[in-house]
Parts: C-alpha cells; sequence; structure tokens
C-alpha cells in the first residue's frame, strides 16, 4: 500500500553537476506514474530563515521528503526540517552515503517497491545546542567547540546534569549523536555507536592529556560547558560542519540531547553494517587478492 501520495523532492541549488538534474527527473517520472503528486525545491545551501520558511512552505503538506546529493546535502536539510515530521529518503548522489544510502543505480527499483509499502523506518535523534539569549540550533550529526585560530588549544569545563565533569584542554570537544558517531567524531577516536541508540557522544581533539577519552552519556541528562578565563582567542561553535557561532567567556551553553528526532525511511534491504563494511573497507583481506 502506497502511504506517499505527495512527495518533495529537495536538493541544493549551488549543485553544479547536471546528473542532479537528470536524476530529479527520472524520480519525479517514476512518482507521476504511480499516481504521486510531487513538489521539487532546490534550496539555497544555508541555514538563513528565509531558506527555512521556503522549505516549510513548500513541503509541509507532503507525505516524504526525498533528498538528493550527498550526507552533506542531507544534514542541512534534515537540520531545516526536524520540526514538520515527515520522514526523509536519501537518494546518494554524493560521496559516502552513510544518510543518503540509495545509489542512483538503484534509483527506479527502489522507489518502486517503497511506493508499494516495501521499506523500513527507523528514527534518529538530533542534539539542540543553545547560548540563552543569542543562539538555538539543531544538529543531526555533531556540535563542535573548536578555536577559531590554527595551533591553538581550548580550555573549558563540561558539566553533566550540574555535576562537573572535567576540563578539557584540546583543539576542541565533539558532541555527537550517533549518527554522528560515523563523522568526525570517528576521525577523533570515538567509538561507532548504532544509529537508533539513545545516547551522546563526548570526543575531545586532541587533548593535552591523553587519559581524556571519550565517554558516551545517556540523553536525558543536560550538558552544560562554559570557557576557561584562560582562553584568549576566538571560539566557535559549529552544527554539522554547516553553521557556525561565536562562543564568549561568559556565555554558559547548553546541549539537550534527543530534542527533537526525525525518520529515515529505508529500502527494505537496508543492512546498516553492510553500509559500515562498504564506508569503512572492513572485512578487507589484501593479501587474499594478490
Amino acid at each position: 500500500m502506497n502511504n506517499f501520495n505527495k512527495i518533495a523532492l529537495v536538493s541544493r541549488n549551488n549543485v553544479s553537476n547536471p546528473s542532479f538534474a537528470k536524476v530529479m527527473k527520472t524520480a519525479e517520472a517514476i512518482f507521476e506514474r504511480n499516481g504521486c503528486a510531487t513538489v521539487t525545491l532546490a534550496l539555497p545551501p544555508n541555514d538563513s530563515v528565509e531558506s527555512k520558511q521556503l522549505l516549510e512552505d513548500r513541503v509541509k503538506d507532503c507525505d516524504l521528503i526525498i533528498i538528493f546529493g550527498g550526507d552533506g546535502t542531507f544534514l542541512g536539510i534534515a537540520r531545516k526540517a526536524c520540526h514538520l515530521d515527515i520522514p526523509f529518503l536519501g537518494i546518494n548522489l554524493g560521496r559516502l552515503g552513510f544518510l543518503t544510502d540509495i545509489r542512483e543505480t538503484e534509483l527506479e527499483e527502489s522507489l518502486i517497491h517503497i511506493l508499494k509499502g516495501e521499506y523500513k523506518t527507523e528514527d534518529r535523534e538530533l542534539i539542540r545546542v543553545k547560548i540563552p539569549g543569542k543562539f538555538d540550533s539543531f544538529a543531526l550529526n555533531d556540535v563542535v567547540i573548536h578555536q577559531r585560530s590554527i595551533s591553538r588549544m581550548i580550555e573549558l569545563d563540561v558539566f553533566v546534569d550540574d555535576k562537573y565533569l572535567t576540563s578539557y584542554w584540546a583543539d576542541g570537544v565533539i558532541f555527537a549523536t550517533p549518527t554522528g558517531s560515523t563523522a568526525y567524531a570517528l576521525s577523533s577516536g570515538g567509538p561507532l555507536v548504532y544509529p537508533s541508540l539513545s545516547a551522546v557522544l563526548v570526543v575531545p581533539i586532541s587533548p593535552h592529556t591523553f587519559s581524556h577519552r571519550p565517554i558516551v552519556l545517556p540523553t536525558n541528562l543536560k550538558i552544560k560547558v562554559a570557557l576557561k578565563e584562560s582562553v584568549r582567542h576566538a571560539v566557535s561553535v559549529s552544527c554539522d560542519g554547516q553553521v557556525v557561532f561565536d562562543f564568549d567567556k561568559g556565555d554558559e551553553l547548553e546541549l539537550i540531547s534527543n530534542a527533537s528526532k526525525i525518520t529515515l525511511v529505508h529500502p527494505e534491504n537496508y543492512n546498516y553494517f553492510e553500509i559500515l563494511r562498504a564506508k569503512l573497507n572492513w572485512g578487507h583481506h589484501p593479501e587474499r587478492e594478490r
């Protein structure tokens, strides 16, 4: 049974690859042949109020949002629309494809199966980050606190439910969702966390003290961060590597895990472990290929 009568086809408008338009037209034709209405939209690659409002106005009455591009495109669009309670499906026209898991070569077959009701869904949690009176945003992958100056370390205190956790002296600190455990947190030595688990990872970036190891916390705990008085250089906070704002001494930054959720639609044969093996080259034995 088809649960998706009106479908939004969304990409970013700075995409120069002409194959994007071709793939989106192919998808549009597939849906039209199967009696589905479509809305096509190319969004500016920013988190402006105008961009968010444009997206909401165009897709608010849709049953499914399909994002065409790479994981970065998916992150930007999903963050803008996480409050709409509309499921997302990703078509991988980028490189990695942890979130956009349908390849162009599988497009028609996968979409037909999904329209027949042959799919699975999965909820993913977002982190909300805010500095009261100054900034408020969401992140699907991670929130990163870092120095803007090259080769400068940062000192900050972290509190969990108003209890002191530790002080980090490092290049920065990553607060990642399980979805983001395969991103920046992984390259900084963080663990892989199954994406549907309810957790937040705290991962220091190149800590000065070797004993500072990543920690995984439950999402019912509130995290607060404050800069040390010793900080002399400008500090920034980024959401999914896309939204950047200033973090000043005297500010109290709050992180609320599981503040929002999105639902992902996957093909029925979706296998997270298969994606890990393919993207991280697990199980590869060069000596067997000689």
